[in-house]
């Protein structure tokens, strides 16, 4: 005897699970775009986090340079 996998796929907003078959195409293409703009939003922020990163190190290496420019006049 076989048996088959009845399995809903569904999805939760707002607290509340909606079967994903049941959906409108309008909120299918709702729910990939707010997928997408989750993840570009999610690789913007570690682009930030990495542009961050790297001014605070250029604004060390500044006051570096500046520290030692001062020691040699």
């Amino acid at each position: 005897m076989t048996e088959e996998n009845t399995e809903v796929k569904t999805i939760k907003i707002d607290d509340k699970d909606y079967p994903v078959d049941d959906l409108s195409q309008k909120a299918v293409q709702a729910i990939n775009q707010l997928q997408l703009i989750s993840t570009k939003r999610n690789n913007l922020m570690a682009e930030l986090d990495i542009i961050n990163v790297a001014q605070s190190q250029y604004s060390n290496a500044l006051k570096t340079e500046l520290e030692g420019t001062k020691k040699d006049e």
